[in-house]
């Protein structure tokens, strides 16, 4: 017979990387095997439902979003993506319902200091993967940099705000199985829920055999950087590197694709270097 999976992604995006893509993958092999009910944004469930038909892994997409004073700040706000998982919990118990669930499974977002309102139904639950951004060193920062010293500042504020929150505890408690992304995340899980923990990384793209490209001795080695151009992404630190390896190594060419507040930076750097013809920045690039 069939299970019944309700499943939570708050970004979840056909064709996208980073969070969208997690939720978006984990969703279409969920579906694979399993009858997949997704709660996420309104704006994504067309998109979501029309493409997963396709693929022949249909996927019931019901939307939730807040009232638009409290959705003003977007998904970076961690108060809004907690309000979203306390709606959850209303409209996981309303669908609950009217149709059995047989496992409840939080995908993204896949902050761990939050919670899921999945938990407050009495099914298997599985929340993850969720794991925590490393904590930057103070020296891998430009002195110069106070935007980013405040958002690390505010970052470690929100999380310690919401530690003991009746969400997260609960979360915790009726999780049955935890997917943690990252050892800095594991390392603060109270000690009776550890046993609870599971390593698991969420993937964005899809896979591929990396032992299947080909690799000649005496050509340029390419390096290629994904993901946003953040300073908690490494961007600047994969500059920085890359700087040192080319005064070295000659035949190397680095290329970043992505966005972000880095990318403004990486140019001028680039430019002042005179290493114009080693560096490119190529932006976002779908999937599809």
């Amino acid at each position: 017979m069939t299970r019944h999976v309700l499943a939570t992604a708050f970004e979840c995006q056909p064709g996208h990387g980073s969070e969208a893509g997690i939720g978006w993958h984990w969703a279409l092999e969920i579906a694979k095997r399993n009858r997949l009910t997704l709660i996420t944004q309104g704006c994504r469930v067309e998109e979501i439902e029309s493409t997963s038909a396709k693929l022949g892994h249909p996927i019931h997409a019901v939307g939730l979003d807040l009232p638009k004073g409290k959705a003003a700040q977007g998904r970076k706000d961690l108060g809004t993506f907690s309000a979203w998982q306390k709606a959850v919990e209303s409209m996981a118990k309303r669908i609950h319902a009217e149709d059995p669930v047989d496992l409840a499974h939080h995908l993204t977002l896949s902050c761990s200091w939050i919670g899921s309102g999945l938990a407050v139904l009495d099914v298997p639950f599985v929340w993850g993967p969720v794991g925590q951004d490393p904590h930057v060193p103070d020296d891998a920062i430009l002195g110069t940099d106070l935007t980013f010293r405040a958002r690390e500042v505010r970052k470690t504020r929100g999380r310690g705000a919401h530690a003991h929150s009746p969400l997260l505890q609960g979360t915790l408690e009726n999780a049955d199985v935890i997917l943690s992304a990252g050892r800095e995340f594991e390392a603060r899980i109270p000690l009776e829920f550890e046993y609870k923990a599971v390593s698991m990384l969420g993937a964005g793209v899809e896979s591929f055999d990396i032992q299947s490209l080909p690799i000649r001795r005496g050509r340029t080695l390419e390096i290629l950087f994904v993901g946003r151009l953040t300073d908690p992404k490494g961007a600047r630190l994969a500059f920085e590197a890359f700087a040192k390896l080319r005064y070295r190594q000659p035949r190397t060419r680095l290329t970043f694709i992505g966005e972000g507040d880095r990318r403004a930076w990486i140019q001028k750097r680039t430019r002042e270097l005179g290493l114009g013809d080693a560096v490119r920045v190529v932006g976002h690039l779908s999937q599809r």
